[in-house]
């Protein structure tokens, strides 16, 4: 409809204020008035070069016998099972995680803080439900402050659905110059600064800002996020690493970095396997589709192809996921839930510039992902020992979840440094 009101050149236009669509009369420029280039393009999207390469992926799996997390959203497809699985929980958290914006005293601090910009990073934000909640309060607080967000994603798709929702939810904010916001592809690991460059250079070339240094000012407080499980699911023993980044990445400003992670409880957590047709998707697309891999299944075998299930799963190729001591740097504790698969079948990459790796052989166990669970004051004694950051965490501050696969416990803290 938008575009068909465009074509005619209508006199209303449909507009999205807030999630709602309205018609509203059109505003027809003069023909001889130009375009001015301030604040122009507000809102922008970068998803070239890709983040993640299936051929690392497919390496990974093979050398190291374990998937990435990121493969988990790498295709189109599994980052639609992604939103899927993890849509419930991310609304059950939305209000808990957006909260913290008082509760862990981030807003008195942030705002406490000389000039008008406040800067605001989403990491990994998938949905990114509470990074939009959390913008709306911080919009909401001093109207005279405009607030310069970008998120930061490995999965195109994710990160598409968040900033168009993002669009839809804020347009009166984006339109009045109140918000300038960003989407950008990339591994917040090894991609960061190289990430936020992009951005500024694009922003400067669309003419939305003057100099590069515009966009998340060095002087201006910034608030990052890191919400929904990912601190250590991404990988084990990172977990100061990402605090490291962070601090490097944004010096001598203030800085909120607020964190979400699962809590290890009394009595351990039980998980069924009934995810596992999501958790093998990307492997399943590797050795079917793109032909990355390759089994010696024998082509006249009646039995299932590698990375296929039967309808009621099975128990033997997808073991059951038992709890685990987890120690590691700065004493930092808790559980890890494995979710393992069995090799049915020898397994090889097709890549003739990896042919020195060593088959896979059938009976290998392949880790598609873990699941953290920390001792919070481990973990929180565990960050401080660094010497980066100070950290606000109230251990009366979690929330109990309701799943599908059970009843979790959830806390998030936030690691902050005063200029």
């Amino acid at each position: 409809m938008v575009k068909t009101l465009d074509k005619f050149e209508h006199a209303f236009e449909l507009k999205s204020f807030r999630g709602k669509f309205q018609l509203v009369k059109r505003t027809i420029k003069p023909a001889n008035e130009a375009p001015s280039r301030k604040n122009q393009d507000p809102v922008i999207l970068v998803l070239d070069p890709p983040a993640i390469k299936a051929e690392k992926i497919a390496c990974d799996l093979i050398e190291k016998a374990m998937l990435p997390f990121h493969s988990l959203y790498f295709l189109e497809w599994s980052a639609r099972w992604w939103e899927i699985f993890s849509s419930s929980e991310a609304q059950i958290r939305v209000q808990y995680e957006s909260d913290a914006w008082e509760k862990l005293g981030i807003k008195d601090r942030l705002l406490s803080n000389p000039g008008n910009v406040i800067c605001f990073i989403g990491l990994a934000p998938g949905e990114g439900l509470a990074e939009i909640e959390l913008l709306k309060k911080i919009l909401r607080e001093d109207k005279t402050k405009t607030v310069q967000y970008i998120a930061i994603d490995s999965s195109q798709r994710l990160l598409r659905d968040h900033i168009n929702l993002l669009k839809e939810t804020l347009t009166s904010e984006i339109n009045e110059g109140r918000l300038i916001c960003a989407g950008v592809i990339a591994d917040i690991f090894y991609g960061l600064r190289d990430s936020i460059n992009r951005v500024r250079s694009e922003l400067v070339n669309r003419g939305t800002i003057t100099h590069e240094n515009d966009f998340l000012p060095p002087s201006s407080s910034l608030l990052a996020t890191y919400l929904g499980n990912c601190l250590g699911n991404n990988s084990q023993d990172q977990e100061t690493e990402i605090f490291s980044i962070i601090h490097s990445t944004f010096p001598n400003r203030p800085l909120e970095f607020l964190v979400g992670v699962s809590v290890m409880r009394a009595t351990p957590d039980e998980y069924k396997r009934n995810w596992d047709d999501f958790l093998l998707q990307t492997p399943k697309h590797f050795l079917e589709i793109n032909k990355l891999l390759d089994s010696n299944r024998p082509s006249n075998s009646h039995d299932l192809p590698e990375f296929n299930l039967p309808k009621n799963g099975d128990a033997n190729r997808c073991p059951p996921v038992v709890p685990e001591s987890y120690i590691v740097r700065h004493r930092i504790k808790g559980q890890i839930y494995r979710f393992y698969y069995k090799l049915a079948y020898d397994l090889k990459l097709s890549l003739e510039l990896y042919k020195d790796l060593r088959p896979l052989p059938s009976g290998t166990l392949i880790l598609l992902y873990n699941i953290v669970k920390y001792d919070m004051k481990t973990l929180v004694e565990g960050i401080e020992t660094c010497g980066l950051f100070k950290i606000h965490y109230d251990e009366s501050y979690h929330q109990i979840v309701d799943t599908l696969n059970g009843t979790r416990e959830y806390a998030v803290f936030s690691a902050f440094s005063e200029k």
